[in-house]
């Protein structure tokens, strides 16, 4: 395995950590952003892995499109894609916190912690 390729899962799984930490301490906007922060660079570890070009994205759905044009696949839905493509850009910004807050996406974060496990192991 590459170093680069190490060090992007490192930080997936450090973020992957704190999204624990932080969903055990009911602090659910940093944990999604952890959520999301992981998946991303869990597949950005793999695009440095298979010398890909690399892409300047933090959509899971393009990244996710991005390894499929490789005929790389990973195990995340288009619906789980399209989740964590909700969770960077409105848990950035606070006016979008609202929608964050709601049950099924804190349900939903412990789901993709687990999903994330998966795509590391992956690599």
């Amino acid at each position: 395995m590459k170093d680069e390729t190490s060090e992007w899962i490192r930080y997936a799984e450090e973020n992957l950590k704190a999204a624990k930490l932080l969903a055990d301490g009911i602090l659910y906007n940093p944990c999604l952003q952890n959520v999301q922060q992981a998946a991303e660079k869990a597949i950005k570890s793999i695009i440095v892995e298979k010398s890909i070009q690399f892409i300047k994205t933090h959509s899971i759905s393009d990244l996710k499109n991005y390894l499929q044009s490789h005929n790389l696949m990973i195990d995340l839905s288009d619906e789980e894609c399209e989740f964590l493509d909700t969770i960077y850009l409105p848990s950035k910004y606070a006016l979008y916190l609202i929608i964050l807050l709601r049950v099924k996406y804190v349900i939903r974060s412990f789901q993709l912690l687990k999903d994330c496990q998966v795509l590391l192991k992956f690599c």
